[in-house]
């Protein structure tokens, strides 16, 4: 499925004073397409080709489908995933395992650095658990990027349940493989 919407720019001006003034509107193109059977993946505006091929690469890594998180969103600078916490998620306390967040998290800052067109590898990660996470419970991640510098690039994220719950927040600090 894909939904198109066309930029359109209309300027108003207001009967207030003799000055002009203006009011834009503008609408975001945005394309939708199904990724994963049931989760849509939304393009918030970066480049079409590489909107694919980040879907792609979700699609294509091993580790992404064996843990089952998929893209949500891609747009300039942040990536949104989603993952429903399924048993083999679980630890022996019957909630998801720690390393399950924690490698969504890392998946999805990873995506929004490619976004601004890094090739990353982690130098270092943090994270804080808030709540636990339940079998059955999904959870959606938001990436977004602070600083891309020639170098170094950083990334902050946070997990919400779908009923708004934050659940974890992170950081991480990717070298720049290429730019």
């Amino acid at each position: 499925m894909q939904n198109i919407s066309f930029e359109c720019f209309l300027t108003l001006p207001t009967n207030s004073t003799q000055e002009k003034s203006c009011v834009f509107y503008a609408i975001i193109i945005t394309t939708t397409y199904e990724e994963g059977g049931n989760v849509k993946a939304i393009n918030g505006g970066i480049d079409g080709k590489l909107f694919e091929e980040l879907l792609k690469i979700n699609r294509n890594t091993n580790f992404h489908q064996l843990i089952g998180v998929h893209v949500a969103e891609l747009g300039k600078g942040y990536a949104v995933t989603k993952i429903e916490i399924e048993e083999k998620h679980l630890n022996p306390l019957n909630i998801a395992h720690g390393g399950v967040l924690f490698s969504v998290m890392d998946i999805t800052m990873g995506m929004a650095a490619r976004t601004v067109g890094k090739q990353v590898i982690t130098i270092e990660m943090n994270i804080n658990y808030l709540l636990p996470v339940k079998v059955g419970e999904k959870v959606k991640a938001t990436g977004k990027i602070v600083h891309a510098g020639g170098k170094t690039t950083v990334a902050v994220c946070e997990a919400y349940a779908e009923d708004g719950r934050l659940l974890a927040v992170a950081r991480e600090t990717f070298f720049n493989v290429l730019d």
